[in-house]
């Protein structure tokens, strides 16, 4: 009774770290929430980690700030509509029972802000400061729908404070280093089939017949819900160079940091029976809420880009950058009362996200830009999930800036994100044993509408 318990318990711990890459707030490839600039965003991200338009561009390259004299603020939301889907979805418990239920949408708003400062102290060295929330998603499915056991509400939370100190060693070169401060909140809610584990194990089975019912597999469930936060420290590098006067080009790296998360879990049936059942496994240590911890890293990142003025009105922007998704090979569980860890393979890709975009300075105040970019999946076929439907996606924005004054400006970006249609092929054997098998057409799409403001005092 304890192992199954355990391999259920696990599945709901393991999901909750999965929150990292889940869902569609997270509208770069895996877990990333690119929205940090407006500026940055009219141009779907191209140029990010070169321009250094505004301060805010500190999140991709900290060696913008080098830029910007004097004593700067900028403030940035960006909101988030995505269209998510799951069509023809079917499934079926681990003895082959169909799963009640039908498709569903794991769609919904989110509202990301950032905040920037920076502070030239003299000629060459300039600090700044970056509040940002990197990470962050809300997806939430019906409690009975078809693929309710791999997942129904997840949410996650990340707050990144970031202090940089840029240098200028000569005019055309600008250095740049920071701390990044990363706190990690995450959620996630999904159903557990109590009904199948009864016929399964027979402790499970015995509970069962202690409270005088059967078990219905796919009929008697639990709602499990895991917990849990984490606080960790990673750094960001960055330069840029201006070998000639409209010409920049900027490199950037940002580290992998590693967050050990520690869980808390939760469960409640669904049902007078599953609530009985449940009853009588925890009074022998099931489903009993058990603490756990488990370490997941955020990817390191590297940035390459360039600006190049075309004309007194025309410059031309571009960005590649590199994700280390490969450092989410596997996630393991490893509980406080001594049951055996839950190891759940990932294997995801390391990714590319190219962008392209150019500006039109239309007149001394008004601003106006454009880009396309193209954003690697970073889920493999065979181990995308509900909660993780990543995919390639294609970026169109565009937007501008209005200069109000010398020291004060706002800008404004639209990006339209087109996810590619995917597929979920889930058999219920290894980790999702316990969950059953899930088919489905998975497709998506996201508008974004991003405002910001810059003061120069």
């Amino acid at each position: 009774m304890k192992q199954y318990g355990a391999h259920l318990a696990s599945s709901a711990a393991a999901a909750a770290l999965l929150v990292f890459g889940a869902g569609q707030t997270a509208n770069a490839a895996g877990f990333q929430v690119m929205e940090q600039s407006a500026t940055a965003q009219a141009y779907s991200f191209a140029g990010a980690t070169a321009a250094a338009e505004d301060i805010s561009y500190m999140y991709f390259n900290p060696a913008a700030i080098a830029f910007h004299p004097g004593f700067q603020t900028n403030f940035n939301g960006s909101l988030i509509l995505p269209n998510a889907e799951v069509k023809g979805a079917e499934g079926s418990t681990a003895v082959g029972s169909p799963i009640s239920g039908g498709d569903d949408s794991a769609d919904d708003f989110a509202a990301i802000p950032s905040t920037y400062f920076s502070a030239q102290i003299n000629e060459q060295f300039t600090a700044g400061l970056s509040i940002t929330a990197p990470f962050g998603l809300v997806t939430d499915y019906d409690d009975d729908w078809v693929g309710r056991y791999h997942g129904t509400r997840s949410e996650l939370l990340t707050i990144n404070v970031s202090p940089t100190l840029a240098f200028r060693p000569v005019p055309q070169v600008a250095l740049a280093a920071g701390f990044v401060l990363e706190y990690v909140d995450a959620s996630l809610g999904n159903a557990v089939d109590l009904g199948t584990a009864g016929l399964a194990n027979p402790a499970i089975g015995g509970a069962y017949t202690a409270v005088g019912a059967t078990p219905t597999p796919g009929g008697d469930d639990l709602n499990a819900e895991v917990q849990g936060d984490d606080f960790e420290i990673g750094f960001t590098l960055g330069m840029i160079v201006e070998p000639r006067k409209g010409t920049r080009l900027g490199v950037a790296y940002r580290s992998e940091i590693e967050h050990e998360v520690n869980l808390d879990s939760y469960f409640n049936g669904t049902s007078a029976t599953s609530n009985a059942v449940l009853a009588a496994l925890q009074g022998g240590g099931v489903f009993s809420g058990s603490d756990a911890s488990t370490v997941v890293s955020a990817p390191a990142q590297l940035n390459l880009g360039f600006y190049q003025e075309l004309t007194d009105d025309f410059a031309l922007v571009g960005d590649a950058r590199w994700t280390q998704w490969s450092s989410f090979e596997e996630l393991v569980i490893e509980f406080d009362d001594g049951t055996p860890d839950s190891v759940t393979e990932e294997k995801w890709d390391d990714t590319w996200f190219l962008a392209l975009g150019g500006r039109y300075q239309a007149n001394e105040a008004l601003t106006l830009r454009a880009g396309v970019a193209y954003d690697m999946g970073a889920a493999p076929d065979e181990f995308r999930t509900p909660r993780i439907p990543d995919a390639d996606r294609i970026w169109i924005s565009f937007g501008g800036s209005y200069a109000l004054s010398d020291t004060m400006s706002i800008n404004a970006g639209y990006s339209y994100v087109s996810v590619v249609d995917e597929t979920l092929n889930l058999s219920a054997t290894g980790d999702n044993a316990g969950r059953g098998s899930l088919t489905g057409d998975t497709e998506a799409d996201v508008h974004i509408f991003a405002v910001g403001a810059t003061a120069k005092f």
